[in-house]
């Protein structure tokens, strides 16, 4: 708990965020859980929680949190290097620019400067533009990658837990959140500062504001209003200091979006500090009331005398009121709209905001103000005040939208503003949007807008032909088909009936399903209360209806498992047997397998001592292939061997059905038994393992089986076992053999043939002196080596080995000598010239400094097909050295001279087989832009510089 920056207390929570997988898949985790990642952008709506979340995430991690004005004007503290970066609010730094990349493109060049650090960067959804932003910050991103996540809305229990921590404001959060949902407002408060708002909304004036405006308005009069008491005590508000004091800040925000700058300060403005201004010069024409007051309110947050609007959301709602108070005044539009307009007579990005509010205020000029951008009107003003007239022309702007930018809601994945169009009077403009089934991309990005809309809208059952043709239209693109099948669930009691027939005609493929992903979304809402454990895995996706470049979907990736109630996994368990779908699913086996894991783990812990061998060893069989290897993962394995550990009587009873099921198979053999006992998943044997075979040696009338169980104890009595088992002594076996002569008279022979072998041909001997052989080879060779190498090593200490000595220690450095080993690539030059290894680290040195050597060739002589030969060993080591170099310091490239760039360069294009292992393997791909004109001169270099003292010969 927290004290809030509006005034009371704030509860912190940890928040949710879905990223694209490099399958495609997207996945929800809480954020913490992105960690791993080297480098995200947290993308959401205003007031959704980004900087908090950022900011919880930097205390957590031990990150540096910045915003993204103080990461560019002031960069970190050296105390800090090496931290992972967390940059808040790059949408406010794009506010006012003349070209948005500016920013971006700043920050850019201090994470480069910093060595390319792990980060995090919080923007606007709407502000933020995928490829080109998303593409710009790879170039400096730790490994090139940097991942899009965005922010989840507040669950209904998140929003719970803050109502709670809240009780002074909201003494029963179930009944406020009871009149949000008949309000139609339940939607916006997955927004934390939305549902901030209309706490203290409803606080302060015991009653509901019927809008997202309206609850803005009430917010911002109560902020307006919050004094000091010492204050109220010396100046109480008079009629009407609110509304001026309101219209004052309006203009005081307005001043601040349109100019760009971040805050307003009392002093001086220096002529270097682009970001503020005074607000005391401010011109008498702009007719501020008091602008002091306006300051001191809440509205504003002030620090180190400079003042801030307390949420940009906040600053565009009261903007947009003011600058529509004075077009009602006679201000013309256009030229309110010149300074929110780019070149393009758009809207810029870090004005949408006041574009949307200004939509809502300024009702004289709203159809125009629709169409210049009508998804800003949407998503950052409030559509429900409108008419049904202006609803309609909005529904018109998004299909002209549409039209010309069928994509133009990429990235956009807020979806609760389009509520407002699904109002009673809209029902026919929807009824004849749903009616076109065209599968132009137009059409279906319009149908989608609308599905939104009646998602989170008014209900409309009148609508219901409609939705239900969109749900089995098989060329709706696949959004469309699942929200329309959310939109059904929406307006109509949920008919299991109904769903079963099209779960029913999906899987029999008469209508088409994108990757089985709608069946999917019906499995998740009808099993397990329409859908019995026993028959779900009818519906196992057939051979054809998922791509092989597909997962497999989420109810059966994660759904199955966390809705089956514990008793239903026998029933799964016993299904699975019949269906067996892993082996017709070969491009997703793994996830397959996982899955029947899953079941079986759990369908044991049900079961416990009741279970039969028979039904236990069929059910062991569902992790193995059709060879009688196990395929499951480690994780359900180990659980799996964990409770036939714990099981001893069962595991035993399964072995012993199994075995006897192998030894009624025609052919049955050693390798039949071994695939049945490999069904333990690697569980620890009891501790009578061995004695127990040997009654079960006794006792079968199979000879193949007596010999398998006879040998492993005879074999386990010479050879080191499990440990914890008890082993016999081999006075023990020769007694045993001795007294069950009568039934297996051959148990000698067995016994012989695993305590003895022939020196001859027992293939234990053959391999035993192959073994001899190849470590004698190995050691010749060695000697060899070291001899050879010998006269050479002095070469090492001098500075000028060989180019031939350079190329064997670059080799061995990369492990390309098969029969030279090392777990680092030290230890594998220690062992290719049989030395110390101060000697290795000395030869890796030496390797490093080749770009300083006086024969290194200029690009034209390496291009030279008669000098081919001459450079044929200075190249591998080049490359190798250039790469050090780059991944010790980036920026040292920057100190090379033209002519040894241009050899880098040519050393790799100069073999055509290995064109792209310096661009694209070597991390000196950054110097391709610093390449000047290619040297004609053809003169080689000379002791050329390249790094400063880092490339000095170091001491051995």
């Amino acid at each position: 708990m927290e004290h809030n920056e509006m005034g009371g207390e704030r509860l912190l929570i940890s928040r949710r965020a879905t990223g694209l997988l490099e399958d495609g898949t997207a996945t929800t985790r809480p954020i913490e859980d992105w960690r791993a990642v080297d480098a995200y952008v947290l993308l959401a709506d205003p007031g959704a929680g980004k900087s908090e979340s950022l900011r919880m995430e930097a205390s957590a991690s031990g990150g540096v949190f910045r915003s993204a004005r103080d990461f560019i004007a002031l960069g970190i503290e050296p105390q800090d290097a090496g931290k992972t970066l967390f940059i808040d609010a790059l949408d406010e730094m794009r506010a006012g620019a003349s070209d948005g990349r500016t920013a971006l493109d700043q920050i850019r060049a201090k994470l480069k400067y910093l060595g390319r650090p792990r980060f995090r960067l919080s923007c606007r959804e709407h502000d933020w533009r995928a490829q080109s932003d998303l593409s710009a910050l790879e170039q400096v991103a730790p490994h090139d990658t940097v991942l899009e996540l965005h922010l989840e809305p507040l669950s209904r229990g998140e929003q719970e837990k803050i109502l709670v921590s809240r009780s002074s404001e909201v003494p029963d959060p179930q009944s406020f959140l009871r009149q949000a949902d008949d309000h139609g407002l339940a939607d916006l408060f997955g927004n934390p500062l939305l549902l901030d708002l209309a706490i203290r909304a409803v606080a302060s004036k015991g009653g509901w504001p019927d809008s997202r405006s309206a609850i803005y308005d009430l917010a911002c009069i109560q902020l307006a209003e919050e004094q000091s008491d010492a204050h109220r005590e010396v100046q109480a508000p008079g009629p009407g200091d609110i509304d001026r004091r309101l219209d004052d800040a309006g203009m005081l925000c307005a001043i601040l979006l349109l100019s760009g700058k971040s805050a307003l300060t009392r002093g001086p403005s220096a002529d270097s500090d682009l970001s503020t201004f005074a607000w005391h010069e401010l011109p008498d024409a702009l007719q501020l009331h008091d602008a002091r007051a306006a300051l001191a309110s809440k509205i504003f947050v002030t620090v180190a005398g400079e003042s801030t609007p307390r949420h940009r959301s906040i600053a565009e709602y009261l903007a947009a009121k003011t600058i529509a108070r004075r077009l009602r005044s006679g201000l013309p539009l256009g030229r309110v709209l010149a300074l929110m307009q780019g070149g393009d007579g758009i809207t810029v990005e870090p004005l949408r905001g006041l574009h949307g509010w200004l939509t809502v205020h300024h009702v004289a000029d709203r159809n125009q103000l629709i169409r210049l951008d009508p998804l800003t009107t949407i998503l950052n003003g409030d559509a429900s005040a409108f008419t049904g007239t202006d609803k309609r022309a909005l529904l018109e702007a998004l299909r002209d939208a549409a039209q010309d930018n069928p994509w133009f809601r990429n990235g956009q994945w807020t979806s609760y503003p389009f509520a407002a169009l699904a109002s009673p009077e809209m029902v026919d403009a929807l009824a004849e949007v749903l009616s076109d089934h065209s599968t132009a991309d137009a059409n279906q990005a319009l149908v989608d807008c609308v599905l939104d809309a009646l998602n989170h809208g008014s209900v409309m059952p009148d609508l219901i032909n409609e939705i239900e043709a969109w749900v089995m239209d098989p060329n709706a693109q696949f959004r469309n088909r699942i929200g329309a099948y959310n939109v059904w669930k929406r307006i109509t009691p949920f008919d299991a009936t109904r769903a079963r027939e099209w779960l029913d005609r999906l899987h029999g493929g008469e209508t088409p399903d994108y990757d089985a992903r709608l069946a999917s979304a019906l499995l998740l809402d009808l099993y397990p209360a329409h859908l019995r454990p026993e028959e779900v895995l009818r519906f196992w996706p057939t051979p054809e209806a998922i791509s092989s470049t597909a997962g497999l979907p989420h109810f059966w990736y994660v759904g199955l498992i966390e809705q089956t109630p514990p008793e239903g996994f026998v029933l799964l368990a016993d299904s699975w047997l019949q269906v067996n779908p892993p082996s017709h699913h070969r491009h997703f086996d793994h996830e397959g397998y996982r899955l029947a894991g899953q079941i079986l783990a759990r369908a044991l812990e049900q079961v416990g001592e009741e279970i039969s061998g028979e039904r236990l060893y069929a059910w062991l069989g569902i992790g193995t292939d059709e060879h009688g290897f196990s395929k499951l993962g480690m994780y359900e394995g180990a659980r799996i061997a964990r409770w036939l550990s714990s099981h001893a009587d069962r595991l035993k009873a399964a072995m012993a059905w199994g075995w006897r099921q192998r030894s009624k198979e025609a052919g049955s053999n050693r390798r039949h038994f071994w695939e049945a006992e490999n069904r333990l998943c690697g569980a620890d044997r009891p501790a009578d393992w061995l004695f127990w075979l040997l009654e079960v040696t006794a006792s079968t009338a199979d000879e193949e089986l007596a010999k398998y169980c006879f040998s492993q104890v005879a074999a386990r009595a010479v050879v080191d076992s499990q440990e914890g088992m008890v082993v016999p002594s081999m006075e023990y076996i020769i007694n045993w053999v001795e007294a069950n002569t009568a039934t297996w008279p051959q148990a000698q022979v067995w016994l012989t043939q695993e305590w003895t072998c022939e020196l001859a041909d027992d293939w234990r001997a053959n391999h035993h002196r192959q073994q001899i052989l190849h470590e004698l080879a190995r050691q010749a060779n060695r000697r060899k080596r070291q001899e050879g190498f010998a006269p050479y090593l002095e070469a090492l200490t001098t500075g000028t080995p060989a180019p031939w000595l350079l190329n064997k220690i670059t080799s061995a450095y990369y492990g390309r000598f098969t029969d030279i080993e090392g777990d680092s690539p030290e230890k594998r030059v220690q062992e290719l010239l049989v030395s110390d290894i101060d000697t290795a680290r000395l030869a890796v040195a030496r390797v490093e400094q080749v770009l300083s050597r006086t024969d290194l060739p200029s690009s034209d002589e390496v291009f030279r097909i008669d000098a081919a030969a001459q450079y044929h060993h200075l190249r591998p080591a080049a490359l190798l050295a250039a790469k050090m170099v780059d991944e010790r310091n980036e920026q040292a490239v920057d100190t090379w001279r033209e002519p040894l760039l241009w050899t880098a360069a040519a050393f790799p294009t100069a073999k055509t087989t290995a064109a792209t292992y310096f661009w694209s393997g070597c991390s000196c791909a950054s110097l391709r832009p610093k390449l000047p004109r290619p040297p004609s001169d053809g003169q080689p270099l000379t002791n050329a510089p390249i790094c400063g003292s880092s490339m000095q010969p170091q001491d051995a």
